[in-house]
């Protein structure tokens, strides 16, 4: 079971998202929040394993860095998309997502994957596609990235790279640093992303 927390500043959605979710068998809402406070209050409370936030609350993961994020926007923007990523989100919706993509979406971020909604998708594609993809980042950040997301070890990483754990750390430092994201695991997710939509 799946707990869920939902948060959005719109009463319609909140509570109409909270009672289709309530009706399925894996997810359980165990708490609602109409603004950034409330919402933070609860994941402080009583920690969820998803929390659903409108894109204008992320700002709270920074308070709970642990927590497991399905970013939602009204507006299909770029610069929503870009902070949801920032934010380290298992998942990014817009509103007009079929009730059963949020569902999968919460599924998914809750395994540690990464989802978004066919109306996403192609802007997710341009923004990271090959000749683009984290441009930020150095050719051997940009190689140990995507050893990372390959599931390889720092220890490995440092053998196969020819230097030593320390250098790895510090890459990943520095790869956390540019995205940016909030720890390794984010930089993961945020690549593996990247390679999911680059194939699609």
């Amino acid at each position: 079971m799946v707990k869920v927390l939902v948060a959005d500043s719109q009463p319609m959605y909140l509570n109409g998202l909270a009672t289709y979710l309530g009706q399925t068998r894996d997810v359980c809402v165990v708490g609602m929040a109409a603004t950034p406070a409330q919402a933070l209050d609860r994941l402080r409370a009583d920690p969820p394993d998803v929390a659903l936030l409108n894109v204008d609350m992320l700002a709270i993961v920074q308070d709970v860095p642990d927590v497991v994020v399905v970013a939602v926007s009204d507006l299909d923007k770029e610069e929503h998309l870009g902070a949801a990523m920032a934010a380290g989100a298992g998942a990014y919706l817009t509103k007009n997502a079929e009730p059963e993509d949020v569902l999968t979406a919460i599924r998914v971020a809750a395994r540690g994957g990464f989802f978004t909604n066919a109306a996403v998708a192609p802007r997710i594609r341009r923004m990271l596609s090959p000749g683009t993809a984290f441009p930020q980042l150095t050719a051997r950040e940009r190689e140990v990235l995507d050893l990372l997301a390959q599931d390889t070890g720092l220890t490995a990483i440092a053998g196969s790279l020819g230097v030593t754990s320390k250098t790895v750390g510090r890459h990943v430092s520095n790869i956390c640093l540019k995205l940016p994201a909030r720890s390794q695991a984010d930089a993961i997710r945020i690549a593996r992303a990247a390679r999911i939509h680059s194939r699609q």
